[in-house]
C-alpha cells in the first residue's frame, strides 16, 4: 500500500513532492486521458528490482542534498474548494483562511490507496504551527517532513473514510478525539466525518466547526491519483496531446514538437533532480534510448525543478547538467515550459513518473509510476511502439 501525505506548493505549475524511500518520490500518477489508465504492476513507493544499476561511485550525496522552507507545504488559504475526487466542496470561515495567511495554521492533506487504486482514506487536517516550525527548513530526502508534520499540535479534520471505520481508527488517523459524522456516498462506502481536538481550545476548533461542506457525486478516481486535484486542475491534466509547446534543454538548446516528429514514439520521463529513484534510473535508461533510436523512439526527460515561482533555477539546471554529465545520459534533459506541456506535467506529484507520445505529440498509450528495470522498459517500449504503429 501507499500513503501519501502531500501539499500543494505549485512551482510554475509543477507540484513539488516529497521525495519518500528509493522507489518513487511522492505517490501520484497522472493520466493523460480517460484511456491512459496508470500502469500500476509496481507500487511507486517500490523499487523496480535492478532498476537504475550503478556503479555506486556514480552519485555523489551531494547531488541529492537541498532543503525547502517548511511553510512552503501547506495548502494556500482560499473561500472555496472544490474536490470533485471526493464529491466535496468545502467552504472555510474568514477567521481561518486569515490564520492560515499568517501561518499560524498549517492546512495539509492526506490520502491512502492500496496498491490496486482503491482509495482507502482522504482527509483534510488543520494544525497551529509555532514560529519554529513556521521557519524550519527540512531536507528534501529523508524524513524531515514526516517528523516535522507530527511535530504539529492538531484542531480538527475533515475527511472521507471506509464506511465500517472504527472510532479508535477515525482518531488514530484525524489525532482528533472527537468526530461528527456529515454524510456518506451515495453507494454508501464511505462515510465524511468533521473531527476535532478539544485540546487546541474552542475558539480554534470552532473555526473548524464553521466549516461548510457540500456533498455530490465523485468523479471516478484514477488508480494513484491525488484525490485532492481541484476541478480545474483535473481539466487541466486530461489533455490529448502535448503540443505545441516550446523550450529548451538544460544545456540551453531549443526544443519543441518539431523534435518529436523526428521519431514515431518518444517515451517522456519526468523526474526532480533530488529524487534518488529518479537519478538512479537514468543510466538504464541511457541504455534504452541507445538501443531504441534505431527504431524510432527516442527518450526525453522533464526536470521539473529546474524552473519554480520565481523563473529559471540556476541551482537545479546546475545540478542537473552534472546529473547528466555522473549518469552518461545523452538524450535531452528539458526545462518545463509556461504551459506545463499543455498542462500533462502540471499536478504530477509523484517521481519518476513516465508517459509516451507519438510524433505529432498526442499522448499514447499507459502512464507509469515509478524506477523500473531496463529489462521492463525495453518489454513496455517494445509493446507502446508496436501500439503506435498499429501493427
Amino acid at each position: 500500500m501507499m500513503k501519501k501525505k502531500v501539499w500543494k506548493v505549485i512551482t510554475a505549475g509543477v507540484a513539488l513532492a516529497l521525495c519518500i524511500g528509493l522507489g518513487a518520490c511522492g505517490a501520484k500518477p497522472e493520466t493523460g486521458k480517460a484511456e491512459n489508465k496508470p500502469d500500476t504492476g509496481m507500487a511507486s513507493d517500490q523499487k523496480a528490482p535492478d532498476a537504475g544499476k550503478m556503479d555506486p561511485n556514480t552519485i555523489d550525496p551531494k547531488m541529492l542534498e537541498g532543503t525547502f522552507d517548511a511553510k512552503d507545504v501547506v495548502m494556500k488559504a482560499k473561500e472555496n474548494y472544490q474536490f470533485s475526487y471526493l464529491g466535496m466542496e468545502v467552504t472555510l470561515p474568514e477567521t481561518l483562511r486569515q490564520k492560515m495567511n499568517d501561518y499560524q495554521v498549517a492546512m495539509l492533506s492526506e490520502d491512502f490507496q492500496a496498491k490496486d487504486g482503491v482509495l482507502k482514506y482522504a482527509l483534510l487536517n488543520w494544525s497551529t504551527l509555532t514560529e519554529e516550525q513556521k521557519n524550519a527548513k527540512l531536507k528534501k530526502v529523508g524524513n524531515d517532513y514526516v517528523e516535522w508534520e507530527k511535530s504539529l499540535s492538531r484542531i480538527g479534520a475533515l475527511g472521507m473514510y471506509p464506511a465500517d471505520i472504527a472510532e479508535e481508527k477515525l482518531s488514530e488517523l484525524t489525532r482528533c478525539s472527537q468526530h461528527e459524522k456529515i454524510g456518506q456516498t451515495s453507494d454508501g462506502k464511505y462515510f465524511y466525518y468533521l473531527s476535532t481536538e478539544p485540546a487546541a481550545g474552542q475558539e480554534l476548533t470552532d473555526e473548524v466547526k464553521q466549516i461548510k461542506t457540500v456533498l455530490g457525486e465523485r468523479l471516478e478516481l484514477p488508480a494513484g491519483t491525488y484525490s485532492f486535484l481541484e476541478k480545474d486542475e483535473i481539466a487541466a491534466g486530461q489533455t490529448d496531446s502535448i503540443a505545441p509547446f516550446a523550450t529548451k534543454t538544460v544545456d540551453g538548446k531549443e526544443f519543441s514538437e518539431k523534435d518529436l516528429a523526428k521519431y514515431e514514439l518518444t517515451m517522456v520521463n519526468v523526474f526532480a533532480t533530488w529524487c534518488t529513484a529518479c537519478v538512479e534510473e537514468i543510466p538504464d535508461l541511457e541504455k534504452l534510448h541507445q538501443e531504441m533510436k534505431e527504431k524510432g523512439v527516442n527518450v526525453v526527460g522533464i526536470v521539473t525543478d529546474t524552473v519554480d515561482d520565481n523563473g529559471e533555477n540556476q541551482e537545479a539546471i546546475d545540478l542537473a547538467k552534472t546529473i547528466m554529465e555522473k549518469t552518461g545520459a545523452s538524450y535531452p534533459f528539458l526545462m518545463p515550459d509556461k504551459s506545463g506541456l499543455n498542462g500533462r506535467i502540471k499536478n504530477i506529484m509523484a517521481f519518476p513518473e513516465t508517459f509516451f507520445v507519438d510524433k505529432n505529440g498526442n499522448i499514447v498509450g499507459k502512464t507509469y509510476a515509478g524506477a523500473r528495470s531496463l529489462k521492463d522498459w525495453r518489454e513496455i517500449v517494445e509493446t507502446e511502439l508496436k501500439n503506435v504503429k498499429g501493427n
